[in-house]
Formats: structure tokens, sequence, C-alpha cells
């Protein structure tokens, strides 16, 4: 659809907007006398405003439709529950933003838990971690006190009257 059809449609609507007006005799004086002398001189708009008329006349034959009162209930039922489950789709999804905003926080929660004690973890000294680390030396703590001294163990060791064989195997 180029520009100018698309204007022809504007210009067809508005004329005929004017026409339904000036057939239910609501236009103002001044309008009305513009499209007077408009269908004075255009015999296209003329037969647009007769075909209209004879529509109007066409449907004022029509039988009127009489609506009882069930109709009229019926209608607001409707309408009760289409605004009932609207008001419940709305609820529904409260509710899951609410579910997921406490998920989430609790989940954020967790998390932060787990690093403060990873973190603490890493950051503070143990004082077991040093007993764990001298173990071996704590269970044969026995044997050592029976040596006497570090002098002694020196001279052991500077006598060479172990092989380094056995001392490997240890």
């Amino acid at each position: 659809m180029n520009a100018s059809e698309r204007s022809d449609d504007v210009a067809i609507s508005r004329d005929e907007e004017m026409l339904v007006a000036y057939l239910d005799g609501k236009l103002d004086e001044d309008a009305a006398r513009e499209l007077a002398e408009r269908l004075a001189g255009d015999e296209a708009l003329r037969k647009r405003v007769n075909r209209l008329a004879q529509a109007w006349a066409l449907l004022d034959e029509l039988p009127r439709a009489k609506l009882d009162e069930s109709f009229t209930r019926s209608t607001i039922e409707m309408v009760a529950v289409a605004a009932e489950a609207d008001v419940e789709r709305d609820v529904s999804r409260r509710k899951r933003r609410q579910w997921f905003a406490g998920m989430s926080g609790a989940a954020a929660l967790a998390v932060a838990t787990g690093v403060g004690f990873w973190v603490t973890n890493q950051m503070l000294p143990d004082p077991n971690r040093q007993l764990v680390e001298d173990l071996p030396i704590v269970e044969e703590m026995d044997l050592y006190q029976q040596i006497g001294s570090i002098e002694y163990l020196e001279q052991l060791a500077d006598s060479n009257m172990f092989p380094e064989e056995a001392e490997n195997d240890l």
C-alpha cells in the first residue's frame, strides 16, 4: 500500500464519518452547511450518502432484539467469572514471585554462610593442626624420653654405628 492509497483511505474514512454524522443530525450548522455544499457539487459523495441513508432505513426495519433479565444476569456472571480468574492468576503470580524471592534469599544466605565458614577456616589458625602434624612424635614420646638428651642422639649419628640402609628402612 503506497502513501496515496493510505491518504485516500483516511479521506474516505473522514467523509464517511461526516456523512454518518450528517444523517444522524449530529453535525453543527457550519459543518452541515459545508457538507451540503460538497454534496451539491460531488455526484460520488451524493451516491455514498444515498447508500448510507438506504442502509440506515433497512436497519430501522429490522426487528429489535429483546433481551430478558437472564441475558443480563449471564453476562454479569461471565464478567464476574473472568474477573475472578484474573484475580486468581494475579494471586498465583504474586505467590510464585514471593516463593522465588524467598528461595533466592535462602540460597544467598546458604552461600554466604558456606563462604563465611570456609574463609574462617582458612584464616584462623587451628590449634589442633599442630598436634596432628606432631602426632608421630607424640606417639613415640615414651621412647624419646628414655634417650635422655639430644647430644646423645647426635653422638650416635656421628659414630656410624647404624648403617645407612637401616636408616632408609625406617
